[in-house]
């Protein structure tokens, strides 16, 4: 299909047939294509958990107050925000700059923005310090900007991490749910569930937090529950 029929063809199916031979490897290319969705500064706070076994399938469909698309599913991702692992993956990018960086005492001018970018801008804006007084610097910061009439990102708060974090893994899930209907397979992602129960099937750390988890399966009709129906166009696009 091309990216237009694509798009045109997913949709969020809540029924899959249970008695299909599921080919899990799909999940496996389309979970390849995913890791290579846009992020915010490439900080990569994600993690994908793959439940496959039928213990976990279960457990997980009692998280998801057994709703139709995870009794069904074949398979199911939980994608996960991990902004506690932000020091790994600020590292982790300056290692990749300076692992090219022919001569360490005359780098270019783009190589000494990323090591200066992932040395103290990320820090700056993902760190904290006792008593929250990393929030206070970075609120001063924000002020100063605007007295002199600059702009700035105005992260300031660990709940705004937690925003670029999901924005993140929704652009990561939408290529997942595209990447499996070209594979010929259909999916639903669902926020119906129980965070806490879901979080203890996976074994995850208290600084990570499920933004969606994804059924996967081949879409029974039944499974499409109405039409799609839209806003028109006029109502949410604008030109300035």
């Amino acid at each position: 299909m091309t990216f237009s029929e694509l798009v045109h063809a997913r949709r969020s199916v809540r029924r899959f047939d249970e008695k299909y031979n599921f080919d899990h490897q799909a999940v496996t290319r389309a979970l390849e294509l995913t890791v290579l969705s846009p992020n915010s500064s490439n900080m990569q706070t994600w993690e994908f958990y793959r439940i496959k076994s039928a213990n976990k399938l279960e457990a997980m469909t009692k998280a998801c107050m057994g709703q139709g698309a995870a009794r069904t599913a074949s398979e199911m991702v939980v994608f996960v925000c991990r902004p506690d692992l932000w020091e790994k993956r600020a590292s982790w990018n300056l290692k990749q700059i300076m692992k090219n960086v022919k001569d360490p005492a005359n780098m270019s001018k783009l190589e000494k923005r990323g090591q200066y970018y992932y040395q103290t801008v990320m820090p700056l804006f993902y760190g904290s310090w006792p008593f929250g007084l990393k929030t206070l610097f970075r609120k001063g910061i924000a002020l100063w900007y605007t007295l002199t009439g600059k702009p700035i990102m105005r992260w300031s708060t660990k709940d705004d991490i937690r925003v670029v974090c999901h924005k993140s893994l929704g652009i990561a899930a939408q290529t997942f749910m595209l990447s499996m209907k070209n594979e010929g397979y259909d999916t639903c992602p669902m926020e119906g569930f129980d965070e806490q129960w879901a979080a203890k099937i996976i074994d995850l750390p208290k600084g990570a937090e499920i933004c969606m988890i994804i059924g996967c399966g081949k879409g029974l009709p039944e499974g499409i529950l109405s039409e799609r129906v839209r806003l028109p166009m006029k109502e949410v696009v604008f030109e300035l």
